[in-house]
C-alpha cells in the first residue's frame, strides 16, 4: 500500500481535527457518544497499526518520532529483522505527513536508505543514503515544519521484494500518534 493510499485511508470529515481528537457534540448527546466511540476505535486502530509489522521476509518495529522547537521532526529509522539465518539487504524511507484538507497529506519524503540486517533486528552494515551515499547516523530529520499537526510513516522493502509500511508512533504524544507546531 502506498503512503498516499495510507493517508487516504485516514480521511476525516471537514469538522474534525486529526484522529483521536474529538470535539464534543454541542447539543446531541447520542452524537457525542458516537463520536467518543469513533475516537476510541480510531485510537485503537492507530495503536495496532503502530506495533510491529511482519512481512514475508521479516518484521519491522518503528521507532518513535519527536517534534522540537523550530519545526523539526526527528525520527530514527525502523528496527528491521529478516526471517532468514543469513543477513539480508533491506531499504527503508520515511514520509512526513501534515494534516490538511481534512486528511493526512505527504509533505516530505526521505531518500531510500539501504543496509543489511540480521534475524536479531540489527543493521549489520549500517544504512547508507541511496542518493548521497553517506552513512546515516541513527536520527533522520525533517526541518521547516510550519504550524499544524504532523505524523510520520515508513516504508520498508526487503531484497526479495517483500514490503511493509505503517505509522510511526509519536514520542511527544504516544496515544495520539502525532505532534503539533503552533
Amino acid at each position: 500500500m502506498s503512503t498516499t493510499q495510507m493517508a487516504a485511508n485516514h480521511e476525516m470529515n471537514a469538522d474534525q481535527v486529526p484522529p483521536a481528537i474529538v470535539r464534543p457534540a454541542r447539543s446531541n448527546r447520542r452524537g457525542h457518544v458516537m463520536k467518543c466511540i469513533v475516537a476510541t476505535l480510531t485510537t485503537a486502530a492507530l495503536t495496532v497499526s503502530m506495533s510491529s509489522v511482519a512481512g514475508a521476509s521479516g518484521s519491522v518495529s518503528p521507532n518513535a518520532f519527536s517534534c522540537s522547537a523550530g519545526g523539526v521532526v526527528s525520527v530514527n529509522g525502523p528496527r528491521i529483522w529478516t526471517n532468514y539465518n543469513t543477513p539480508e539487504k533491506v531499504s527503508y524511507r520515511l514520509f512526513l505527513h501534515r494534516y490538511q484538507n481534512s486528511r493526512w497529506e505527504v509533505v516530505a519524503i526521505t531518500n531510500w536508505a539501504t543496509g543489511t540486517v540480521n534475524n536479531q533486528g540489527f543493521a549489520v552494515t549500517g544504512y547508507r543514503d541511496n542518493v548521497t551515499g553517506l552513512t546515516l547516523t541513527t536520527m533522520r530529520r525533517f526541518t521547516g515544519a510550519s504550524a499544524g499537526f504532523y505524523t510520520v510513516t515508513y516504508a520498508v522493502q526487503w531484497n526479495d521484494g517483500a514490503k511493509a509500511s505503517g505509522w510511526v508512533p509519536s514520542w511527544n504524544n504516544p496515544s495520539l500518534g502525532y505532534c503539533r507546531f503552533s
